[in-house]
């Protein structure tokens, strides 16, 4: 992210019931960011893509991955 533009590959998306909801250009704050939205909304299902690979990672508590 050179140009201060992060390209389609750099990054994370915040996946919130199946909609892309949020961007994070570090793995901690994604995690960190999915975190707090699973603590305060329990029912929703929160997943972490990485962009690089599409990896799709879900969240099961502040933190927690599956």
């Amino acid at each position: 992210m050179k140009s201060g533009v992060p390209r389609k590959d750099e990054g994370f998306d915040i996946v919130i019931n199946g909609v892309n909801q949020l961007f994070a250009d570090l793995e901690l704050s994604a995690i960190a960011s999915a975190g707090f939205h699973k603590e305060h909304y329990p029912q929703d299902t929160v997943q972490i893509r990485t962009r690089s690979d599409g990896t799709l990672r879900t969240v099961l508590g502040h933190g927690r991955l599956e």
